[in-house]
């Protein structure tokens, strides 16, 4: 529904849209073009003939019903000037209650409908899970069933530390090649184990740091795991600043400390 308005400021006249209430509590996008302040939109919204949806602040000449989170009642968040249902923030799936997928950093909710033979992760549909999603001969390498020549990519079984940046648990960009190598080689081996060692620098407390290797691990793990390395096959253990692969209080130290380390298990 569409209502065409006409009201005075000084001498002038000039017309006015308002899309009407979507029928919940929120406007949800509601919008009156035309406002010049909000003491404009407040009188507009005041006069029972054209208001009660709260379209109180003047956004670029629209009256609309929020400028800021603090403007919307407890629950909700100013989203595109509107008052919508506050989300739920997450860095991964496990982040979000039942039913619920992380995906672009919100949990929402997601109904993929993957084709036979498809497996749905978060809001996509991958090839495989794990390893039992795959045929003979191939292993679930990043969500892919590829053929089973991580034999040669790791040869000595070497699987090749992490490093991490300065008081940070997130994988960096640089270092997702060297944990998709180590996923092969995980996958090459899939009836042996892992145990992931989180290290840090000296930098901090020793219970501080030892929660942060923690994390470091932690993080390795759940990464592998997005790999379809299956998480009992990995063990987190952290030693904080005790083994620090190299002495010195300076960064060519301290980066060479910042680390996930691992052992066969």
């Amino acid at each position: 529904m569409k209502t065409v308005l006409q009201t005075t400021r000084g001498s002038a006249f000039f017309a006015m849209l308002l899309i009407a209430a979507l029928g919940s509590s929120a406007c949800g996008g509601c919008e009156r073009i035309g406002c010049e302040d909000d003491e404009e939109c407040r009188a507009w919204d005041e006069n029972p003939e054209t208001g009660g949806h709260g379209l109180v602040f003047c956004v670029d000449q629209m009256c609309r019903e929020c400028r800021v989170g603090s403007d919307c009642e407890p629950g909700f968040d100013c989203r595109n000037n509107a008052c919508l249902e506050a989300s739920i923030r997450c860095d991964e799936d496990t982040d979000c209650p039942g039913g619920l997928f992380c995906d672009g950093g919100e949990c929402t909710v997601c109904d993929a409908q993957c084709e036979t033979g498809r497996y749905q992760l978060g809001c996509e549909c991958v090839d495989c899970l794990d390893h039992s999603h795959c045929a003979a001969g191939t292993t679930c390498q990043a969500n892919t069933c590829r053929e089973e020549v991580a034999h040669q990519l790791c040869p000595n079984r070497q699987l090749a530390t992490v490093y991490f940046d300065f008081d940070e648990a997130g994988i960096r960009n640089n270092q997702e090649t060297v944990l998709e190598d180590n996923a092969a080689c995980l996958s090459a081996f899939r009836d042996d184990h892992a145990i992931i060692e989180g290290h840090c620098d000296d930098r901090g407390t020793e219970s501080y740091n030892l929660a942060l290797g923690e994390r470091r691990a932690r993080s390795v793990r759940d990464y592998l795991e997005r790999l379809g390395i299956e998480s009992e096959r990995l063990t987190v253990v952290s030693y904080g600043e005790l083994r620090p692969a190299a002495r010195g209080s300076n960064e060519s130290a301290w980066r060479l400390n910042r680390r996930a380390e691992f052992l066969w298990d």
